[in-house]
């Protein structure tokens, strides 16, 4: 305790000196998400005593310790992008900076600036991308704004002139802009966050920025924000959430701290208040995520529970991040979109509110429509062995989507038993020559495993794929903690193979799940192939029912019921072309059935542990 408190005290007696040279100056930065450098005293007391937030401070700290013996970030480019390098630069240049911040130590600062000049000096930062230009803007912008007082003029002069030419100018050629300002996507939240911190960091020597690009991105960011309506859920799937609504949080902090208004923007669209709803409801027992779409990873730390926090006082949103702390060392894998953490200690050190008692949500189920409708429930929020049950609705014409509608996931006792492939990895379906961003009914993209119907646990009526141009909601739910429910009609979805489809998943006494399928024929038979990717080891099909055991020996039984004749098999997960992604490990489970012509027919398929 007397070394924790010794520790607490150097630091706090490191920032008033570094606060003191910075406030001493007849400069004004920092202008970025902190008012003056005495506010770092102030977030890394608070950091350092709370446990959860001191696991992220360490975190910080020891990859800025780390980088402190690696060269500069080289200019790479993968494929059509230079993404990777500039989230690397990004990260770099925000740790090492907020590194020396709160310790003082110039080895931070030399090492941030050292990159800056870096990046700077690359020819261009790939506009045709403009993510990668965001990128390189956002850790450039802090690191200026950030490490004003203690850079030479020159430097100033150096990186200020690369973030002008290579950033916020390229902003304005329609041939980079225009897809992101009239998009609703997360390139929209990305890009008009970046653009609005360069331009703040730059409101003393450039004014002249600010004044374009803040209401610009003020109006432009009205059409992302308007999608989260009407219960928070987020159109492009829970990893793009990460993405778009931590770099859209990250705006409106920058422009409420500079400006001291949001623009009216959260009062336009309240319901952005609750989307973190959305975020922690998609995490499951296993802290895996409940995910569809184009990215597909564990559970992640994002800086927007840590913002929305500070804003509503709701401590349940940060339930699941504490889980996630409690159970596992901070790593790439749960911090994927790591470069812009820091700002997380900032929301939380600045807004003064005690994060030690965290309450549990208050409801075991998440129901949302919107673009992309979404249910999940669980039997209980702390034990990992808990079960969970999503359902995912929507189009498969959103972008980033799959042809997945009426997928489900499923979790109980440890177990991910029902689970979805993964997203594809860009660069090498691009490098192939197939066109992965077409969404038409001919398009190369639903060819592929992981993003076409045969990929997903999804109903498959004749071999054929979904139609594109369905679209299907949750159209009935239920809430009591004994029989959770959703249900939604896919007939849109399959109307040339029968004349009606619908799935309802069930959640049924927190321990057992039943996925109930009705499809009414038409003059034609139909070829029923019902299927779920799953990761257990062992398929022992039978009659009517199946047993899977897991790797570690838990056994889930499937059983099928209802007025057909199931043949229960298993297929190969391995994709047909060597350029998609394997999946090790994974397999599909199901069964096939012949269905007569004009004959509805309920299948329910429930799961239960032995």
């Amino acid at each position: 305790m007397k070394k924790y408190i010794l520790i607490l005290l150097l630091a706090l007696i490191s920032q008033a000196l570094i606060a003191e040279t910075v406030t001493s100056t007849v400069d004004t930065h920092p202008h970025l998400l902190v008012s003056n450098g005495r506010d770092f005293a102030t977030i890394d007391s608070v950091s350092l005593s709370n446990p959860m937030l001191a696991k992220i401070r360490k975190y910080i700290v020891d990859f800025s310790e780390e980088t402190l013996s690696v060269a500069p970030q080289e200019r790479k480019m993968k494929g059509r992008r230079l993404l990777n390098a500039a989230v690397e630069c990004c990260t770099r240049i925000f740790y090492l900076s907020y590194a020396y911040r709160v310790t003082g130590d110039l080895r931070y600062e030399r090492r941030a600036v050292q990159e800056m000049l870096s990046v700077a000096s690359y020819e261009e930062w790939n506009p045709s991308h403009f993510l990668d230009v965001s990128e390189m803007m956002v850790g450039m912008s802090i690191g200026y704004d950030w490490l004003y007082c203690a850079m030479s003029p020159e430097e100033r002069e150096t990186i200020r002139t690369a973030i002008i030419e290579k950033g916020l100018k390229m902003s304005f050629v329609p041939e980079y802009s225009d897809f992101w300002l009239g998009s609703s996507s997360n390139w929209n939240q990305v890009c008009n966050a970046a653009c609005t911190m360069a331009s703040i960091a730059l409101i003393d020597t450039n004014p002249e920025y600010a004044e374009k690009v803040v209401p610009r991105a003020v109006t432009a960011l009205e059409r992302p924000m308007t999608c989260y309506r009407p219960d928070g859920a987020y159109r492009e799937g829970p990893g793009y959430w990460c993405y778009g609504t931590g770099y859209n949080c990250l705006f409106l902090a920058a422009v409420e701290k500079y400006y001291g208004t949001d623009f009216g923007l959260l009062d336009k669209f309240p319901v952005f208040l609750n989307t973190v709803k959305y975020h922690i409801a998609m995490m499951t027992p296993t802290l895996e995520v409940f995910t569809y779409a184009d990215q597909a990873f564990p559970a992640q730390i994002s800086i927007a529970p840590f913002y929305l926090y500070e804003k509503t006082g709701d401590s349940s949103y940060l339930f699941m991040l504490k889980r996630i702390l409690d159970t596992i060392p901070i790593d790439l894998a749960h911090c994927r979109h790591r470069r812009i953490l820091p700002a997380a200690l900032v929301f939380a050190g600045l807004g003064g509110t005690s994060l030690r008692i965290i309450d549990e949500p208050d409801e075991l189920f998440y129901i949302a429509q919107g673009r992309t409708p979404v249910a999940a429930f669980r039997s209980d929020w702390n034990d990992r062995n808990a079960w969970y049950l999503g359902l995912k609705c929507g189009s498969p014409k959103e972008r980033h989507h799959h042809m997945d509608e009426g997928r489900f996931y499923l979790e109980a006792a440890g177990v991910r038993w029902a689970l979805h492939p993964g997203g594809e990895v860009y660069s090498n379906i691009e490098k192939a020559g197939v066109d992965l961003w077409g969404y038409e009914k001919t398009s190369d993209r639903w060819r592929l495993l992981r993003t076409g119907l045969w990929g997903h646990n999804c109903l498959i009526l004749n071999g054929h794929d979904q139609n594109i141009e369905g679209r299907c909601q949750i159209d009935e739910s239920g809430t009591d903690p004994d029989n959770m429910y959703a249900l939604t009609d896919l007939s849109s979805l399959y109307g040339e193979d029968a004349r009606s489809v619908s799935r309802k998943v069930s959640l049924i006494s927190k321990d057992r799940a039943v996925i109930e399928d009705r499809i009414v024929t038409g003059e034609k038979k139909v070829k029923l192939r019902w299927q779920m990717a799953t990761e257990a080891e062992v398929f022992t099909p039978m009659a009517r029912k199946a047993e899977l055991i897991s790797k570690d020996g838990k056994i889930m039984t499937m059983t099928v019921s209802g007025n057909i004749k199931p043949a229960l098999q298993g297929w190969s997960a391995e994709p047909m072309e060597s350029y998609e992604s394997k999946n090790p490990g994974k397999k599909f489970v199901g069964f096939t059935a012949n269905l007569k012509p004009g004959t509805e027919y309920v299948i329910n398929v429930t799961f239960t542990i032995n």
